[in-house]
């Protein structure tokens, strides 16, 4: 009648949510599935209802989590997904799943990508999360907006409420940034599917969780050590097939195929890598490289590895977060300070001093635009007197011998720089 024409005229349609995991357990059609779900709510005379609106095409159906249905039933939803849509083609469906996890499986559906949050979405998710105090959202933001490497995992919606959960609990984020981010994979590698009660068919279901982190450490550190942050999809799968056959009591029945199979299965499960253009890999984020990395020379720490990479990267700008990231993990602290300043000290011996100052100079010069003759002292005090202190006491000259020496050969005017600063019994060896 009139008012099933109005239906009929009405712009808005009527949501409809579906676990899709909970439907497949169900064992009922999906038309049984969603009338079951309008009883529940003690809806009268539903099974009539939902077919009417089914037919005059005012649902919109939201099929949610295709990846979290497992192999045992995955025929059989997607059969009733594809003979329901057929049925019912004037309604909206919406489906959704991880990445690259059923590729080209529902030809009449349109693919979308939901892209990283950026920084007006980061802010207004945050503003929706804290709706009731403005002064935590404004807080929160500030803190995540500030750090560039948090800020980067806040991009992505599941890790961005992760950084929600511990400032809304905690008033902040962990001083120890390492922490955080083996929540945010504990997060994407167990916990997301544990609290949804997902037991996903992986056919790498052996590897424990420490299995997956050493792998990943393992194939971070080997592409950042050649400063490659995009993979050719072969090398990726070569790497976890030699991983995977090196295990103890790996199947030695297992062939090359089985790695290409975990590594769709990484990307669309869990997210640590993505595939950027056609084979090629990477880390979704470079974050989760450098934590790798770090993880990598703490787990082999005692093998020599740390002192390898001090000399190798200490002076190079993007390993800095790996440094910082290991020494946050290092159980010894004091061992790891040591270490570095035992590599820093050989490398500073191989460098010439004019050199060396001349690099540290030019780095002051670059904060601010003080006198050549200020930035040069500033490289003298900041940069090579303790290592010149150092190294009077071990080998014979005076340190007050080293300091004036070092004084005249850099043309620096102590007493016009620093006036009454300078110690008086340092005066007189000073022109």
């Amino acid at each position: 009648g009139s008012e099933e024409l109005g239906w009929q005229n009405a712009q808005k349609k009527i949501p409809i949510f579906i676990s899709l995991k909970d439907f497949a357990d169900s064992s009922k059609t999906l038309l049984d599935f969603i009338v079951e779900q309008f009883l529940i709510c003690s809806f009268p005379e539903a099974r009539p209802f939902v077919i009417r609106l089914l037919d005059i095409g005012k649902c919109q159906i939201l099929l949610d989590g295709l990846d979290e249905v497992s192999k045992q039933h995955e025929s059989f939803v997607i059969k009733e997904i594809r003979d329901f849509t057929d049925k019912y083609d004037h309604n909206q469906y919406i489906l959704s799943c991880r990445i690259a996890a059923f590729n080209y499986v529902f030809e009449r559906f349109s693919d979308i990508e939901v892209a990283d949050f950026d920084d007006n979405q980061i802010k207004q998710f945050i503003g929706n999360w804290f709706e009731s105090n403005k002064t935590a959202a404004r807080t929160c933001w500030d803190r995540i907006n500030a750090d560039k490497s948090i800020r980067e995992l806040a991009s992505v919606p599941l890790l961005l409420t992760l950084l929600c959960l511990s400032f809304d609990e905690d008033g902040g984020f962990p001083q120890n940034r390492a922490e955080l981010y083996r929540e945010a994979l504990y997060l994407l590698l167990k916990k997301w599917d544990e609290s949804k009660k997902v037991n996903r068919d992986e056919i790498y279901k052996h590897l424990t969780l420490e299995n997956k982190i050493d792998m990943f450490s393992i194939i971070a550190t080997e592409s950042f050590n050649k400063n490659k942050y995009f993979l050719p999809q072969g090398h990726l799968e070569r790497r976890i097939f030699r991983f995977m056959k090196e295990l103890p009591g790996a199947n030695e029945g297992l062939v090359r195929p089985d790695a290409e199979s975990v590594l769709k299965s990484i990307e669309g499960q869990h997210g640590i890598f993505m595939e950027f253009a056609k084979r090629i890999f990477a880390f979704s984020h470079l974050t989760f490289q450098e934590y790798f990395v770090a993880n990598y020379v703490i787990t082999n720490w005692n093998k020599g590895y740390f002192e390898k990479l001090v000399e190798s990267h200490a002076s190079e700008d993007r390993w800095r977060e790996v440094f910082l990231l290991t020494a946050s993990m290092a159980e010894n602290a004091d061992e790891f300070i040591l270490t570095m300043k035992k590599g820093i000290d050989s490398m500073v011996v191989q460098l010439n001093i004019r050199d060396y100052l001349s690099i540290i100079q030019q780095m002051v010069r670059k904060k601010a635009p003080y006198p050549d003759a200020y930035c040069r002292l500033i490289a003298l005090i900041f940069g090579l007197l303790p290592v010149a202190v150092f190294r009077a006491r071990a080998r014979g000259p005076s340190a007050s011998e080293r300091i004036i020496w070092l004084t005249k050969s850099l043309d620096l005017n102590f007493v016009s720089v620093l006036g009454p600063a300078i110690d008086p019994r340092l005066k007189r060896h000073i022109r």
